[in-house]
Order: structure tokens, then C-alpha cells, then sequence
């Protein structure tokens, strides 16, 4: 589903779902969005912006927060095959 509504370019393509919601803008001014697939469907889209943070945070994800209670969103999609961003298992 995800990869279905990223654009090559990396952009939500804007026909494909129902509508978002700027969460917040960064300093750099990049947004987080709340993005609806559908009415029931929803996950956020945070860009990268930062190129010393790649990978960092998937690892975060794949690593540490398994260990804890499912308090936290779940990563569904990143944009890097895991042997990229240079981290290892």
C-alpha cells in the first residue's frame, strides 16, 4: 500500500489518497504529515531529511523498539534496502 502512493520522486501522490494532515513543519522545512489512505487508513509520512540520520532510525526501529510494549508507531515502508544504510544486524 505504501509504496503504491510514494511517487518516484519521493512525494505522496496526492490522487491515490483521501487526504492529509500537516503534523508539524521541521526547522528545514520539511513537513511530517498525518496522511489518510482512507477514512480507516492512516499512517504518517516523515521525509529524511537529514543524510547523517540514514538509517538510524530504521535501526532504532528493527532493533530496540521490538524489546519494548507496542506503544509507538510502527514503520511500514523506508526508502533504503537495509544493506544502504550501513547498520548490522
Amino acid at each position: 500500500m505504501m509504496l503504491t502512493i510514494i511517487k518516484p520522486d519521493g512525494r505522496i501522490d496526492d490522487e491515490k489518497i483521501w487526504r492529509r494532515v500537516k503534523l508539524y513543519q521541521g526547522m528545514n522545512g520539511s513537513c511530517v504529515e498525518r496522511i489518510y489512505v482512507t477514512a480507516a487508513e492512516v499512517l504518517v509520512f516523515k521525509p529524511l531529511t537529514n543524510n547523517d540520520q540514514l538509517g538510524k532510525e530504521i535501526w532504532v526501529n528493527e532493533h530496540i523498539l521490538p524489546a519494548l510494549p507496542p506503544i509507538y508507531p510502527r514503520m511500514i515502508s523506508h526508502s533504503l534496502p537495509y544493506s544502504r544504510y550501513g547498520c548490522s544486524g
